[in-house]
Formats: C-alpha cells, structure tokens, sequence
C-alpha cells in the first residue's frame, strides 16, 4: 500500500489535471492513520499543495465546477479559466463571425485585444440567441435579455448599445445605422455582473435598486421593414475611460424616428469608449413591425415593393472603409 502514495509523489509534478485527479482519489483510498503519517504520503500531499499553490485553475475541481456552470468568478482561478476559455475559443469565432458580417468596416476599427468581455443575447423568453441567427422581430418587441461576464476583478463601467446596422435609406443610396437601445454608466466587474443585467428600457425607468445604469436611448424593438431583406443586429459593450459621465436626458425616440445623424463611431470617438464585446444576428420583417413603427416611433411603416438596390458603407463600394487607417 505504501508504494502507491510513494508513486504519487515521484509523478505528481508531471502528470495533468486529469492524471491528478486519479492520484488524489488513488491516496484517498489509501489513507489510514498509518499512511497519512508515512514520509511519502505527506510528500505526496505536499506536491499536490504545491500544484495547486502554482496553477489553481488546473485543479480538476476547479475545472469541473467551470465546465459545470458553477464557477465563482470571485476567485483568481475561475478568473483564469474563464479568459483562456474565451480568448482561446469564443473570441475568434466572434471576431471571425463579425468580420465576415463587416462588423469593423462598419462601425470601428478591428482590434482583437480589445474584445475581453462575453457578451451574450437572448430574448425575453430565455432563448439564447446564436451568432447570425435569424430571430423574427416579434421574439424582440419585448426587451432583449443581456447577458455579460467581464474576467477582471474590479469595477469597470460600461456602455451597451444595440444598433440595426441595416437601415434601408434609399434617399441615400445607402444603408445606414439605426440606435435602437443605448445603456452607459453599468457597473461590472466579473464577481458582479448579474445574468442577464437588469438594464434600463424606457425614459420612466431611473437607477433604482432593480436597474443598473443609465438610459440614454430607450428600448425600440428591431423593425426591418418589408422588402428591405435581412437586416444586421449588432449588440456591442463599450468599456468608458474613467468616471460616471454627467447625466443627460434619454435621447427621445422620435430623435431616432427623424435620423439625426447619430452614430456608433462618433459616439466611440466623443467619449473614448473601448470595444469590449459584441454580438451579431438578423431579422427579417413579420407583420409585428407595423405596430413597432406606431407604437414605439409614432410613424406609418415603410414598405418597398422591390428590395432597394443601395449597398453598404465599407462593403459595397459606395462608401470607402473609414477604418482602414485607424
């Protein structure tokens, strides 16, 4: 029996979570008075401490409780594993996925190290929206579901904003980009942020103790409209430089309606936002769009009997990509 405790110790340092596991329930077995006072089966003991001491997040009940969607992000390991998960498996797939829908051609420029934070989508229901899913905008009339797991241990705050890329404007022989939902001053840190986050969806709505944030653009449902064809989504988190910035009004939705020139990229240059994360999926016009033009922007809705034939800036070559030298 003593031999196996022996065992652990020559190979403990060189085996992998897995191995160890096999060896921790392999002394557990063995342990008795006797062989818990054995020289070996301390020193086992001792190189496991020490393993763990060196790389906590390799510890195979750490990486069962994170596989297992028990995680505390609290704590530096889960911390750990959470940004090697993402950076070496969600974030490419993301930033490929957002690529190809000419996320950066369109809104800023693309740099990979910036995307740190998971950002997830789902409807009111719970569903989780996929990347480049179609969801039907009647799944959307009611506010989106997010969710958003930073993997730093302090305080930052953040902006959300939800934009259709998409906006057919035939006057301009282009599409354009249309706010739909914009949060700024949200409170995050990765032990902090509550799933999905209770964000602000309307100008009666103010921080109180069930809402994080402060509205800036209330909550308008996606509303492609007919003949227009698919229409891009893009949700993105910002992180903010510093400070809560001085409160402002919410922007009315009729500022929306009217297409005052307000942009992505001149808000992320206005206030030094940093591109954090993001997520892309369509819509397609269904007949619950007619009431989200009444209702929410007080206008007739827009029908094209044909699909308008006007590119995208930065795809089509009507308008040159702005970022391609920022």
């Amino acid at each position: 029996m003593l031999s196996l405790p022996r065992a652990a110790a020559a190979r403990a340092s060189s085996l992998s979570s897995s191995s160890l596991l096999l060896v921790r329930r392999t002394m557990a077995k063995v342990a008795t008075k006797e062989t818990a006072a054995h020289p070996a089966f301390a020193e086992a003991l001792k190189t496991l401490e020490a393993h763990d001491a060196v790389l906590p997040h390799t510890n195979i009940d750490t990486v069962a409780a994170f596989r297992n969607g028990a995680a505390d992000f609290s704590k530096p390991e889960f911390r750990k594993l959470g940004l090697d998960h993402f950076v070496g498996h969600r974030r490419p797939r993301v930033i490929q996925f957002a690529e190809q829908r000419h996320i950066f051609a369109d809104f800023f420029p693309k740099n990979v190290d910036d995307f740190t934070v998971e950002l997830h989508i789902a409807t009111a229901a719970g569903e989780r929206v996929e990347l480049g899913q179609e969801v039907a905008p009647s799944e959307t009339v009611s506010p989106i579901q997010v969710h958003v797991q930073p993997y730093h241990e302090d305080t930052r705050l953040y902006t959300f904003v939800l934009v259709d890329a998409d906006k057919a404007r035939p006057d301009a022989e282009v599409r354009s980009e249309e706010l739909l939902w914009v949060v700024k001053d949200i409170p995050i840190s990765a032990a902090s942020a509550p799933a999905p986050l209770p964000l602000p969806t309307t100008a009666a709505q103010t921080t109180t103790s069930t809402t994080v944030g402060t509205l800036v653009v209330p909550y308008v449902p996606p509303h492609p409209t007919r003949g227009s064809g698919a229409h891009r989504m893009a949700a993105f988190v910002f992180e903010q430089p510093g400070e809560p910035e001085l409160s402002a009004p919410a922007m009315p939705v009729s500022a929306i309606a009217n297409d005052d020139g307000v942009r992505v990229w001149d808000l992320v240059r206005a206030h030094a936002w940093t591109p954090r994360g993001v997520h892309v999926w369509k819509a397609r016009w269904d007949s619950s769009v007619a009431d989200v033009f009444a209702t929410y922007l007080g206008a007739k809705e827009p029908v094209y009997v044909t699909k308008p034939t006007i590119g995208r800036k930065g795809v089509d070559g009507l308008v040159a990509d702005r970022f391609a030298n920022v």
